[in-house]
């Protein structure tokens, strides 16, 4: 059943954006990149291995993105944010790519203050924070000629003509995380939600299968007294 049954894969990783930039990036890796090999002596010039594939190429892909953001307010000014997320090839090359929008959900000032007053006590001694967790789902990504080795995610900053005064730029954050998930094809699916149940009737096949043999081709060795009252008759 090991053999038989691929389990889809779920790879979750931290994402580390780089804030010198105007947009800040992080880059995943799913596989090894292109991997530099000496040369040899008939070509004399190096030649690269192709990447080492950890999600099989008939797999789609559904990534989450996690975002923790403090409710401050620079990120309440900000408002609506995108995030782009780019699938690259072995070459770091990018595939395609897609963005999508984000933001705080709306809080008004009354239920600030009145939910800062319940949660007081938690606030002061540091149980609970003044955060949000965002998350956008992804299912359009899946391999075809090139094969995806990463994921780039991208804080891309509001253009300038929406731009508040006191609140430009990209959003401030705590955490954030780049869940990617293999779905997989109809049959193997099925194969691996029904694992057990394929398991058992494979067992129980095989256990009719070979008592039919046994029956067919070594009855005489199990009945040996039928076989002395027939000589005898």
């Amino acid at each position: 059943m090991r053999n038989l049954a691929e389990a889809p894969i779920h790879i979750t990783q931290n994402l580390n954006f780089d804030y010198t930039k105007t947009s800040p990036t992080a880059v995943v890796f799913i596989s090894s990149p292109l991997i530099p090999k000496p040369p040899s002596r008939s070509t004399r010039t190096p030649f690269y291995t192709s990447p080492r594939r950890a999600i099989s190429s008939r797999h789609r892909l559904r990534l989450t993105v996690s975002l923790t953001l403090p409710e401050s307010e620079f990120n309440r000014k900000l408002g609506i944010f995108q995030v782009r997320v780019e699938s690259l090839s072995a070459n770091a090359e990018v595939i395609a790519g897609s963005s999508y929008p984000m933001m705080l959900r709306f809080k008004s000032h009354a239920v600030r203050v009145i939910e800062s007053s319940i949660k007081m006590l938690p606030l002061i001694t540091g149980m609970r924070s003044e955060v949000q967790n965002l998350r956008t789902v992804i299912e359009e990504f899946g391999e075809g000629k090139e094969r995806i080795i990463g994921f780039k995610v991208s804080l891309e900053k509001r253009s300038s003509a929406s731009q508040l005064e006191d609140g430009c730029g990209v959003p401030e954050i705590y955490d954030a995380t780049l869940a990617i998930e293999s779905k997989l094809p109809l049959l193997k699916r099925m194969v691996w939600n029904w694992r057990l149940t394929v398991f058992v009737w494979l067992c129980f096949t095989s256990f009719v299968a070979e008592m039919m043999v046994v029956l067919l081709f070594c009855r005489p060795l199990l009945l040996p007294g039928r076989k002395i009252k027939e000589k005898s008759e």
